[in-house]
C-alpha cells in the first residue's frame, strides 16, 4: 500500500494541472482501450470526447510518451496519460516501469 501511494505521487508531480484527477476520471469511467503491449511499450486509445492516442515507451532515461492532444511533453503529463498510465501500472503493462 505504501509503495502503490508513493507510485502515486511520482506521477502526480509530473501531471500537467489538472489532468491528475481528468486521468483518473477517465480510467475509472472505463474511457481507454490498451492496443498494444509489449515489454517496453503501450499504445492505448482514450476517448475524451474524441479518440486521443497515446504511446508510452519505456526507455534508459525513464519514461517516455506522446497524445495526440497536443500536450505532449510540453507541461506534463496530460489526462490521456495520466490514464494509460494508470492502467498500465494496474494491469503490469511495462516491465521494469517504476510506477
Amino acid at each position: 500500500m505504501v509503495a502503490a501511494v508513493a507510485r502515486e505521487e511520482q506521477l502526480h508531480h509530473p501531471a500537467s494541472p489538472g489532468a491528475w484527477d481528468a486521468g483518473v476520471q477517465l480510467k475509472e469511467e472505463g474511457l481507454l482501450s490498451l492496443r498494444v503491449i509489449r515489454g517496453d511499450r503501450v499504445e492505448a486509445l482514450v476517448w475524451d470526447g474524441r479518440a486521443e492516442e497515446v504511446e508510452l515507451l519505456l526507455t534508459e532515461r525513464g519514461l517516455a510518451w506522446r497524445c495526440t492532444c497536443g500536450l505532449s511533453g510540453a507541461l506534463g503529463y496530460c489526462s490521456h496519460a495520466v490514464a494509460t498510465i494508470l492502467v498500465s501500472a494496474e494491469r503490469g503493462a511495462l516491465r521494469g516501469a517504476d510506477f
